[in-house]
């Protein structure tokens, strides 16, 4: 069960890394729509070409950033996600 667990995991990752690069207008609205001058945080910083580069951008990304560019619900929303994982973990 681990083993398919961990295959269906990475061709997940797989399907997202193919599908965001064909469809950015779904997984990068804000970066293509505001200017460079009203962008509140550019997480990955010009290194999406990469493939899983933004998994390293995502974790060294703070709190406040997280605030400042989601809004408190989307703050709230992922702070309750972590706090669940470390209920479960």
């Amino acid at each position: 069960a681990l083993g398919f667990n961990i295959l269906f995991c990475f061709i997940l990752l797989g399907i997202y890394e193919l599908v965001r690069r064909w469809l950015p207008e779904v997984y990068a609205t804000r970066k293509l729509n505001l200017s460079a001058d009203r962008m509140v945080v550019d997480v990955l910083n010009g290194s999406s070409s990469l493939p899983l580069s933004w998994i390293p951008a995502i974790i060294r990304t703070d709190w406040a950033q997280v605030r400042k560019a989601g809004g408190l619900d989307a703050y709230m929303f992922l702070r309750f996600i972590r706090m669940c994982l470390r209920i479960t973990c």
